[in-house]
């Protein structure tokens, strides 16, 4: 590990990405179903906002929290992140306000498709406890003349063979 990645490094990686995959961790019968989310602010406390689909039992937008992980993974990006941390509901919505604005059409900005809209959703801020970061390194051919030439044409008819090591991980207090 011989660079030092630290939150910033991080946070601009998730912005590069902005999609990723919402898992509920908990271990309660109710859980919070897998989400795609989008991320629409980070900052550097190591705290992301983002809205998923609002929970059926929760009607009558009633504060939950539980524990969470998001996969960011992109094809053709060489690397990848697993964050874990507690996300929490919340109806602060001057966090992301700019945001929203930007995410909804301009022409229904306040109007009642945009609200109804966002009656289905939940924002969520989940404050980041740990990240693993992860690059891809392909394996380079070896050998003479012959045999790239050989691994050349099996790469035109295969997926390569990738692997993946740990570049850094972080825990955040």
């Amino acid at each position: 590990m011989g660079k030092k990645y630290n939150l910033s490094f991080i946070t601009s990686r998730i912005k590069e990405i902005r999609s990723g995959l919402m898992h509920d961790l908990g271990s309660s019968q109710e859980r919070i179903q897998a989400n795609i989310v989008t991320v629409l602010k980070t900052d550097d406390q190591g705290s992301l906002w983002f809205f998923i689909r609002k929970p059926f039992s929760n009607s009558q937008d009633v504060p939950f929290a539980f524990p969470a992980s998001l996969q960011f993974l992109r094809k053709g990006k060489n690397f990848f992140i697993k964050l874990t941390g507690i996300a929490r509901s919340t109806g602060n919505y001057n966090q992301v306000a700019q945001y929203i604005n930007d995410y909804t059409l301009p022409a229904f900005n306040g109007s009642e498709l945009t609200i109804n809209a966002l009656s289905n959703l939940t924002l969520i801020e989940m404050r980041i406890d740990c990240v693993e970061y992860y690059e891809y390194h392909t394996e380079q051919p070896k050998g003479n003349f012959i045999t790239r030439c050989r691994n050349f044409f099996r790469g035109l008819f295969s997926v390569p063979n990738y692997t993946h090591q740990t570049i850094a991980r972080i825990t955040l207090n």
